[in-house]
């Protein structure tokens, strides 16, 4: 996927993606479905709905390993697998870290908000109802990122090729386009999501929840649309640093707004 994404050839991703989200979502519901008929327990069957997971992503190695045979060769790198892998390390280390600090603040945030919750007056089960208001509306709050997300990948090759080429008026064409694409998905999701956050929450989430906690939900979800624009312009400009070899940045970048989220809970 990597390799197709360098080449900027965004069909074989496209195609990956989709067999592993089938095999996700068809052949999980199916597994679940039939071991749920069958009288399973329940781990038994959310084992089945997670085999989907592992047939999903099965079905994209085997279309990715058939691909690549179509695909040109690379070209071997001079200074070899020392100089590759030392490049390598120095970009992809800091980028795994920035992924970890996203995931471990998303932990402590959520243990922080129960505990604040708790610590207010509010009785564990009401702290968990509040707290799953803020679930749903975090949910569709993070939805306009995938699409973001997109573009920053697609980014990251492309800026780069122009870098090596030597073309800084290319570079600066694709940034200024990608900033703005990306402003102009989060603005339409942002405002959408405000304009119909009351009648989409009963939709999405109203068979299995009262009614006063898909309302806090809906107005959780209007103050959340504040952050969709600077999320999305983060994303985007973070995916451009990474692309001009300042990967560094971004994870310090990642770090401050962490530190900033989780004391802002206080």
């Amino acid at each position: 996927m990597l390799y197709s994404l360098d080449e900027i050839c965004l069909i074989p991703t496209a195609v990956s993606e989709v067999a592993e989200s089938f095999g996700k979502l068809f052949v999980g519901l199916c597994a679940a479905w039939v071991l749920k008929k069958r009288g399973a327990e329940p781990p038994v069957i959310a084992a089945g709905a997670l085999f989907g997971v592992s047939v999903g992503a099965a079905f994209s190695v085997i279309y990715f390993k058939f691909r690549l045979k179509k695909m040109p060769k690379l070209k071997s790198v001079q200074g070899g697998g020392y100089a590759v892998i030392k490049k390598l390390l120095s970009l992809s280390v800091p980028i795994t870290v920035g992924a970890a600090v996203i995931s471990l603040t998303a932990v402590i945030d959520s243990a922080l908000v129960m505990n604040i919750l708790k610590s207010s007056g509010f009785s564990e089960y009401r702290a968990k109802w509040l707290f799953g208001s803020y679930t749903y509306a975090s949910t569709l709050f993070s939805l306009p990122s995938f699409f973001v997300a997109t573009i920053a990948s697609t980014l990251v090759p492309a800026i780069s090729s122009e870098k090596v080429r030597g073309r800084e008026i290319e570079v600066d064409g694709l940034m200024n386009s990608a900033v703005r694409l990306s402003v102009l998905i989060s603005s339409l999701s942002a405002f959408g999501m405000v304009a119909v956050s009351d009648g989409i929450m009963p939709i999405l989430y109203g068979s299995g929840a009262d009614e006063e906690c898909i309302a806090l939900a809906s107005r959780l979800l209007k103050i959340l649309c504040l952050g969709i624009i600077p999320l999305s312009v983060v994303t985007v400009t973070n995916a451009v640093h990474q692309a001009l070899g300042n990967a560094k940045l971004p994870v310090i970048s990642i770090l401050c707004g962490g530190v900033l989220k989780l004391v802002s809970n206080y």
